[in-house]
């Protein structure tokens, strides 16, 4: 999908994290209508969980400032603190890692953190909103084709592109762009942005169940520290039964 197809004489919500998606696509987004002298009604919308109000928020006002265009947000407002519902789904734990270990990626639905602080919230924003005069864009796809569960995998082969309408009415677009890393990099660089980091909580449950210290070490850390806190059993997937070793004593 080019930008061009954008209808802009309606409303765009980009939909950004304050991480290296998102962050080029608006960047993109903002050169195309400046080079083409497009005066758009372009809002940055923000999924505040209240967890991860550092790096990522600091991202997102500077690119708001870039762009000039206004940063909304929809904050998480629910009874419980956010930190309760963090714990409840670092309590879960266990039991991803035995669901992991018989049904492999089904096991993050037993964690409620994200839907509960971000996706609801955002559900909930979304009802404020004219879907008639309201386009939402959710980013650029990349190459490791994450979204293929969800989404029509013939369409994206042919078209690199999509769009959708939910229930609600709304029209989503996504992706915009089928990149890959490099291309990432060579946007953000362009606009001195290349210090962008992932986003995402700096606390996060799936950092204890799958294997991704190479990726985040530190949000790695900090949540198996966060777990050890919590007196949550993270036993390891490849750690064979004692029985195997001691079979003679046990006997």
């Amino acid at each position: 999908m080019s930008y061009k197809d954008l209808d802009f004489e309606k409303t765009i919500y980009c939909l950004v994290s304050g991480g290296r998606d998102s962050t080029a696509m608006v960047l993109e987004l903002w050169d195309y209508c400046h080079f083409h002298q497009i005066e758009p009604d372009i809002k940055l919308l923000y999924g505040d969980t209240r967890l991860n109000m550092g790096k990522s928020r600091k991202v997102l006002e500077r690119l708001s400032s870039k762009t000039n265009y206004p940063l909304m947000s929809a904050r998480y407002e629910g009874k419980q603190t956010p930190i309760e519902v963090l714990h409840e789904s670092f309590k879960a734990i266990p039991k991803a890692i035995e669901l992991k270990e018989h049904q492999g990626a089904t096991y993050k639905k037993v964690f409620k953190c994200c839907n509960v602080l971000k996706k609801q919230p955002m559900k909930d924003y979304f009802k404020t909103l004219d879907p008639e005069n309201i386009l939402l864009l959710l980013g650029i796809k990349k190459g490791d084709k994450a979204i293929h569960r969800k989404y029509r995998l013939g369409e994206l082969r042919d078209l690199n592109t999509y769009y959708r309408k939910q229930t609600n009415g709304f029209t989503y677009y996504y992706p915009l762009r089928d990149y890959e890393e490099e291309d990432i990099i060579r946007v953000l660089k362009r606009y001195n942005f290349q210090n962008v980091e992932s986003s995402g909580c700096a606390i996060c449950p799936i950092f204890c169940v799958a294997d991704w210290e190479e990726k985040d070490p530190s949000t790695h850390d900090a949540s198996h520290k966060m777990a050890e806190r919590l007196g949550v059993d993270l036993r390891a997937e490849n750690q064979l039964p004692l029985s195997i070793f001691c079979t003679d004593v046990i006997e």
